[in-house]
Order: C-alpha cells, then structure tokens, then sequence
C-alpha cells in the first residue's frame, strides 16, 4: 500500500495558512497584506511517535509530522484540530512530502 494511497484514504483535512506578501522595491520592504487559506488532506501524527523524527532529533515538545501529496512550504500555517502549527522544514519524496511543524504559542 503506497503512501499517497494512504494520504487520500487515511488522511484528514487540515487548513494551510500562507501569507501573501507585498514587496516595495524602492524602499526595500516586505509587508504581509494578507493570508490565504486552503485545505489539503494530510496524515497528521505527533512527532514524538515518528521513530525516524526521533532518531533525527526534530521532536520539540507539541510538534507534528504531516505527509501529504499537496504543496506546502516552509513558514505555512497549518490549523489541525484547533492548534495552529508552522512549517519548519519540509522533505519532499517522490509523490508525498514530510514536513515537520512546531506549535505557535
């Protein structure tokens, strides 16, 4: 059983928040003048009982591991079950990416 395979039947749905931001290049700013929201369908486990999280040492306290076969980047805001998360580092595989997400206090 493939993982994609599991994503698409296994997977619940999480909101991606991702910040749409405005680059002034005359005076060299960014500025975020919005947010856009999306939901995509992911397996969410906690990043303490991902052996190879563990092994790799990413396991801060409240974290997550998503797999999911949809975009994500770094710095998204993932919303799953009422706690929102930020994409640390995202590790893309042939047809589904790992991220790893930390809580936002």
């Amino acid at each position: 059983m493939s993982l994609a395979w599991r994503v698409a039947r296994e997977g619940e749905l999480v909101d991606v928040l991702r910040d749409v931001v405005e680059e002034d290049s005359i005076r060299g700013e960014v500025r975020v003048v919005g947010q856009t929201r999306r939901r995509i369908k992911a397996i969410v486990r906690l990043a303490s009982l991902d052996t190879l999280s563990v092994i790799q040492g990413l396991v801060p306290n409240d974290s997550i591991v998503l797999y999911t076969d949809d975009e994500i980047l770094e710095n998204d805001s993932v919303v799953w079950r009422g706690s929102t998360y930020s994409i640390v580092r995202v590790q893309p595989s042939e047809s589904i990416s790992k991220c790893y997400a930390k809580v936002l206090r």
